[in-house]
C-alpha cells in the first residue's frame, strides 16, 4: 500500500513538473511585441539639370521634394561628380580634406527658412519646394562642371523604445556649363561600332556603338543605325543620351535596342532575323550641335552553320546506316 502511495505521489509530481513547463513554453510562444515598421519614399523634381551660363552670372532653379512614406527628416547636399563608366552612371566624389570644394560655394538657397546642409522636416505625402541659386564668380574657366544635390532622410524613431531609423536618399544630377560665347566646342569621335563578322542566320546580332567625348563640353548625340542586305533592311533611331566631357558612353538605339536583349553584356542594338548573305551596318551621328558628323560602316557575313551542321549530321547517319544494311544484305545473298 505504501508503495502504490509513493508511485501515485511521484507521478503527480512529474505531472506537475511537465504541466508547468509546457505552459511556460505556450507562453513565450504565444508572447509578441509591437514591431514598427518605416518606410522612406522621395522622389525629387527635376531629376537632372541641364545648365549653360556665363561667368559673373546667377540662376535659380526650384526642386521639388515629396515624401511618400512616413515623417521624415530631410539633409540636402552639393557634391561634385563625374563620369562612372560608359553606361551612363555617375560617381559622387568626396568632399572631404585635401579636395578642392572651392566650387561648392556657388550654390545656396534662396528660401528663407532653409539652407543647405542644414535638416528640415517632411510629413508623409507632403512636397517642399526649395529654391537654389547658382552663382558663378566672373572669373571660371571656361568648361562644364559637374555636381548632383542629394536629399538625404532620417526618419524619427517610431517609439521611446526604438533605436532603429530608415533612411534614404535621392539625388538630381546637375550639368553646368561655362561659356562667355554659349557656344562650347564640341568633341567627339565613334570609339567602337562592331558586331561579329560572322554570325548564323538564326542567331542575334549584337551591335556595339560607343561614342567617345574628347571634349570638356558634354552633349547628347542624335542619329541612326541602318541595316541592309539580301534579305533584310532596316533602320535603327539612336536615342539621346548625354555624354559627359572626358568621357565614352555606349548609346541605345531603338525599338530593339531595349536593355533585355539576350546579351551578358550592354549591347546598343540586336537585330533578329534570318541571315544570308553579305549586310552593310552604318551609323550617322549628330554629336548635337548640327555641325558635327561622325560616320562608320561595317560588313556582316550570315550563314545557316548551326542547320547545315544538322544536315550533315543526319546525312552521315543515314548513309552509314544504310551502308550496314547493304552489307548485312550482301552478307545474305553470298550465303
Amino acid at each position: 500500500m505504501k508503495n502504490i502511495r509513493k508511485k501515485i505521489s511521484k507521478n503527480r509530481k512529474t505531472f506537475n513538473f511537465l504541466f508547468a513547463l509546457l505552459t511556460f513554453a505556450f507562453c513565450l510562444l504565444t508572447y509578441t511585441t509591437k514591431i514598427y515598421a518605416q518606410t522612406v519614399s522621395l522622389a525629387v523634381s527635376p531629376p537632372i539639370l541641364q545648365v549653360l551660363v556665363k561667368p559673373g552670372k546667377l540662376i535659380t532653379q526650384v526642386y521639388k521634394i515629396t515624401n511618400y512614406g512616413d515623417p521624415t527628416i530631410i539633409t540636402s547636399k552639393i557634391y561634385p561628380s563625374e563620369a562612372k563608366d560608359n553606361q551612363g552612371h555617375v560617381r559622387i566624389l568626396s568632399t572631404g580634406k585635401g579636395t578642392d570644394n572651392s566650387t561648392l560655394s556657388w550654390f545656396s538657397y534662396l528660401n528663407a527658412n532653409l539652407a543647405l546642409g542644414e535638416p528640415f522636416f517632411l510629413s508623409g505625402n507632403e512636397t517642399q519646394e526649395v529654391v537654389l541659386k547658382i552663382a558663378v564668380p566672373p572669373d571660371t574657366q571656361e568648361g562644364d562642371y559637374y555636381f548632383t544635390i542629394v536629399f538625404s532622410s532620417e526618419s524619427p524613431p517610431k517609439s521611446a523604445n526604438s533605436g532603429t531609423r530608415a533612411t534614404g536618399a535621392i539625388g538630381s544630377n546637375i550639368l553646368l556649363t561655362i561659356s562667355n560665347t554659349g557656344n562650347p566646342v564640341i568633341k567627339g569621335e565613334i570609339k567602337e561600332f562592331s558586331a561579329p563578322k560572322i554570325i548564323d542566320s538564326f542567331d542575334m546580332l549584337p551591335v556595339k556603338l560607343v561614342v567617345k567625348n574628347t571634349g570638356t563640353t558634354y552633349f547628347a548625340p542624335k542619329g541612326k543605325i541602318t541595316f541592309s542586305g539580301l534579305m533584310l533592311g532596316s533602320e535603327y533611331t539612336i536615342l539621346p543620351q548625354n555624354i559627359l566631357g572626358n568621357s565614352e558612353r555606349i548609346l541605345v538605339a531603338t525599338p530593339s535596342a531595349t536593355l533585355d536583349q539576350d546579351t551578358s553584356y550592354p549591347i546598343t542594338l540586336g537585330i533578329k532575323g534570318f541571315f544570308l548573305g553579305t549586310y552593310k551596318l552604318k551609323t550617322e551621328i549628330d554629336l548635337g550641335d548640327g555641325k558635327t558628323f561622325l560616320v562608320k560602316q561595317i560588313n556582316v557575313y550570315g550563314f545557316p552553320f548551326k542547320i547545315t551542321l544538322v544536315i550533315l549530321a543526319g546525312a552521315i547517319v543515314i548513309y552509314g546506316v544504310n551502308k550496314v544494311k547493304n552489307q548485312k544484305l550482301k552478307g545474305k545473298i553470298s550465303g
